[in-house]
Protein backbone atom coordinates (compact mmCIF):
# COMPACT_ATOMS: atom_id res chain seq x y z
CA UNK A 1 0.00 0.00 0.00
CA UNK A 2 1.42 3.51 -1.51
CA UNK A 3 2.62 5.24 2.28
CA UNK A 4 0.53 8.76 2.57
CA UNK A 5 3.01 11.92 2.47
CA UNK A 6 1.75 14.91 4.51
CA UNK A 7 1.88 18.30 3.08
CA UNK A 8 -0.22 21.08 3.55
CA UNK A 9 -3.77 20.76 3.93
CA UNK A 10 -4.49 22.85 0.98
CA UNK A 11 -1.94 21.75 -1.25
CA UNK A 12 -3.15 18.91 -3.92
CA UNK A 13 -0.22 16.57 -5.53
CA UNK A 14 1.16 17.62 -8.47
CA UNK A 15 2.96 16.42 -11.23
CA UNK A 16 6.21 17.57 -9.67
CA UNK A 17 5.40 15.37 -6.39
CA UNK A 18 5.81 12.23 -8.33
CA UNK A 19 8.50 10.01 -9.44
CA UNK A 20 9.44 10.50 -13.59
CA UNK A 21 8.10 6.88 -13.99
CA UNK A 22 4.85 8.02 -12.01
CA UNK A 23 4.64 11.26 -14.01
CA UNK A 24 5.27 9.58 -17.45
CA UNK A 25 2.01 7.05 -16.64
CA UNK A 26 -0.08 10.07 -15.65
CA UNK A 27 1.01 11.72 -18.41
CA UNK A 28 0.11 8.99 -21.17
CA UNK A 29 -3.03 8.61 -19.86
CA UNK A 30 -3.66 12.13 -19.98
CA UNK A 31 -2.15 12.63 -23.68
CA UNK A 32 -4.33 9.24 -24.60
CA UNK A 33 -7.23 10.89 -23.46
CA UNK A 34 -7.11 13.79 -25.48
CA UNK A 35 -6.30 12.02 -28.78
CA UNK A 36 -3.10 13.63 -28.77
CA UNK A 37 0.20 11.39 -30.13
CA UNK A 38 2.14 9.58 -28.25
CA UNK A 39 5.42 11.47 -28.45
CA UNK A 40 4.15 14.08 -26.36
CA UNK A 41 4.74 12.21 -23.61
CA UNK A 42 8.33 12.66 -23.94
CA UNK A 43 7.83 16.28 -24.78
CA UNK A 44 6.15 17.05 -21.22
CA UNK A 45 8.06 14.58 -19.48
CA UNK A 46 11.22 16.65 -20.28
CA UNK A 47 9.95 19.79 -19.04
CA UNK A 48 9.31 18.39 -15.89
CA UNK A 49 13.13 17.91 -14.48
CA UNK A 50 15.22 17.48 -17.70
CA UNK A 51 14.49 20.96 -19.39
CA UNK A 52 12.48 22.67 -16.65
CA UNK A 53 9.89 25.18 -17.45
CA UNK A 54 8.58 28.09 -15.24
CA UNK A 55 5.04 27.11 -16.90
CA UNK A 56 3.84 25.52 -19.63
CA UNK A 57 3.81 28.93 -21.95
CA UNK A 58 8.04 28.47 -21.80
CA UNK A 59 7.40 25.56 -23.79
CA UNK A 60 7.10 26.51 -27.13
CA UNK A 61 8.26 23.36 -29.01
CA UNK A 62 4.52 22.72 -27.98
CA UNK A 63 1.28 24.29 -29.89
CA UNK A 64 0.03 27.38 -28.38
CA UNK A 65 -3.19 25.75 -27.83
CA UNK A 66 -2.04 22.61 -25.48
CA UNK A 67 0.36 25.15 -23.88
CA UNK A 68 -3.05 26.87 -22.52
CA UNK A 69 -4.86 23.82 -21.87
CA UNK A 70 -1.42 21.96 -19.67
CA UNK A 71 -1.85 25.31 -17.70
CA UNK A 72 -5.38 24.90 -16.48
CA UNK A 73 -5.28 21.12 -16.60
CA UNK A 74 -1.87 20.29 -14.84
CA UNK A 75 -0.06 23.49 -14.15
CA UNK A 76 3.74 23.40 -12.65
CA UNK A 77 3.86 24.82 -9.15
CA UNK A 78 6.95 27.20 -8.25
CA UNK A 79 9.09 27.96 -5.00
CA UNK A 80 9.04 31.95 -4.67
CA UNK A 81 12.62 32.87 -3.90
CA UNK A 82 12.04 35.59 -1.23
CA UNK A 83 15.82 36.59 -0.21
CA UNK A 84 19.04 35.25 -1.92
CA UNK A 85 21.98 36.23 0.16
CA UNK A 86 25.49 35.96 -1.74
CA UNK A 87 28.79 35.52 -0.43
CA UNK A 88 32.76 36.75 -0.97
CA UNK A 89 33.05 32.85 -1.92
CA UNK A 90 30.05 32.67 -3.93
CA UNK A 91 28.12 30.77 -1.43
CA UNK A 92 24.59 31.40 -1.95
CA UNK A 93 21.77 30.88 0.93
CA UNK A 94 18.11 31.19 -0.36
CA UNK A 95 15.04 31.62 1.56
CA UNK A 96 11.64 30.33 -0.33
CA UNK A 97 8.67 31.29 0.72
CA UNK A 98 5.94 28.55 -0.29
CA UNK A 99 2.61 28.35 -1.09
CA UNK A 100 1.04 27.87 2.16
CA UNK A 101 3.17 31.36 3.45
CA UNK A 102 5.44 29.20 4.98
CA UNK A 103 9.39 29.52 4.42
CA UNK A 104 12.06 27.14 3.68
CA UNK A 105 16.24 27.62 3.56
CA UNK A 106 18.54 26.05 1.16
CA UNK A 107 22.50 26.87 0.25
CA UNK A 108 24.27 26.47 -2.66
CA UNK A 109 28.11 25.69 -1.91
CA UNK A 110 30.76 26.42 -5.05
CA UNK A 111 33.72 24.40 -4.97
CA UNK A 112 35.56 24.04 -8.41
CA UNK A 113 33.43 21.96 -10.65
CA UNK A 114 31.19 21.11 -7.99
CA UNK A 115 28.21 22.59 -6.45
CA UNK A 116 26.74 21.31 -3.72
CA UNK A 117 22.89 22.31 -2.82
CA UNK A 118 21.88 22.03 0.84
CA UNK A 119 17.97 21.72 0.91
CA UNK A 120 15.25 21.55 3.50
CA UNK A 121 13.00 18.39 4.01
CA UNK A 122 10.66 19.97 6.71
CA UNK A 123 9.65 23.28 7.51
CA UNK A 124 10.87 23.95 10.84
CA UNK A 125 11.80 20.68 12.72
CA UNK A 126 10.47 18.54 15.68
CA UNK A 127 13.54 17.53 17.80
CA UNK A 128 14.88 20.50 19.64
CA UNK A 129 18.41 20.27 19.41
CA UNK A 130 19.67 23.19 21.00
CA UNK A 131 22.27 23.96 18.82
CA UNK A 132 20.55 24.37 16.40
CA UNK A 133 18.27 27.54 14.91
CA UNK A 134 16.07 25.38 13.26
CA UNK A 135 15.05 23.47 16.44
CA UNK A 136 14.16 26.55 18.60
CA UNK A 137 11.23 26.89 15.31
CA UNK A 138 9.72 24.36 16.77
CA UNK A 139 7.71 21.65 13.92
CA UNK A 140 6.01 23.69 10.96
CA UNK A 141 5.03 21.03 8.46
CA UNK A 142 6.52 18.55 6.23
CA UNK A 143 7.76 19.38 2.89
CA UNK A 144 6.12 17.44 -0.30
CA UNK A 145 8.74 15.84 -2.64
CA UNK A 146 8.10 19.20 -5.19
CA UNK A 147 8.73 21.30 -2.61
CA UNK A 148 12.17 19.62 -1.56
CA UNK A 149 13.27 19.21 -5.17
CA UNK A 150 11.72 22.40 -6.02
CA UNK A 151 14.83 24.04 -4.07
CA UNK A 152 16.70 22.45 -7.12
CA UNK A 153 14.68 23.56 -9.86
CA UNK A 154 13.83 26.69 -9.14
CA UNK A 155 18.19 27.29 -9.45
CA UNK A 156 18.40 25.68 -12.70
CA UNK A 157 15.40 27.94 -13.78
CA UNK A 158 17.14 31.38 -12.90
CA UNK A 159 20.58 29.66 -14.03
CA UNK A 160 21.25 26.41 -15.90
CA UNK A 161 24.51 27.00 -15.49
CA UNK A 162 24.06 26.69 -11.23
CA UNK A 163 22.73 23.16 -11.72
CA UNK A 164 24.02 21.75 -8.33
CA UNK A 165 25.79 18.42 -9.01
CA UNK A 166 25.58 17.48 -5.29
CA UNK A 167 22.53 17.59 -2.58
CA UNK A 168 22.92 17.25 0.59
CA UNK A 169 20.02 17.13 3.38
CA UNK A 170 21.36 19.10 5.58
CA UNK A 171 19.00 21.87 5.56
CA UNK A 172 15.99 22.62 7.92
CA UNK A 173 14.33 19.19 9.21
CA UNK A 174 14.74 16.08 9.88
CA UNK A 175 14.87 14.36 6.60
CA UNK A 176 13.81 10.75 7.94
CA UNK A 177 10.80 11.94 10.28
CA UNK A 178 9.72 12.93 5.85
CA UNK A 179 10.59 9.61 4.92
CA UNK A 180 8.22 8.94 2.17
CA UNK A 181 8.59 12.54 0.70
CA UNK A 182 12.32 12.19 1.08
CA UNK A 183 12.03 8.98 -0.48
CA UNK A 184 9.81 10.05 -3.63
CA UNK A 185 12.36 13.41 -3.66
CA UNK A 186 15.38 11.36 -4.01
CA UNK A 187 13.82 9.07 -6.79
CA UNK A 188 13.41 12.47 -8.42
CA UNK A 189 16.75 13.27 -8.16
CA UNK A 190 18.35 9.70 -8.98
CA UNK A 191 16.03 9.51 -12.13
CA UNK A 192 17.46 9.75 -15.63
CA UNK A 193 14.31 11.56 -16.54
CA UNK A 194 13.92 13.57 -13.39
CA UNK A 195 17.54 15.25 -12.20
CA UNK A 196 19.60 12.69 -12.93
CA UNK A 197 22.07 12.86 -10.15
CA UNK A 198 23.96 9.72 -9.28
CA UNK A 199 23.53 8.47 -6.34
CA UNK A 200 26.04 8.15 -4.43
CA UNK A 201 26.84 6.04 -1.47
Amino acid sequence: MPRRIARAADAPETLLDLTPSQARRRLAEWVSDRGLPRYRVDQLIARLWQRPVGSWTEATELPKGLRATLNAAVPLPRLNAEVVQTSSDGTRKYLWRLADGETIESVLIPAGKRRTLCVSSQAGCALGCVFCATGQMGFRRHLSPFEIVGQLREIVLARESDKPTNVVFMGMGEPFLNWPAVDRALTILNHAEGIGIGARH
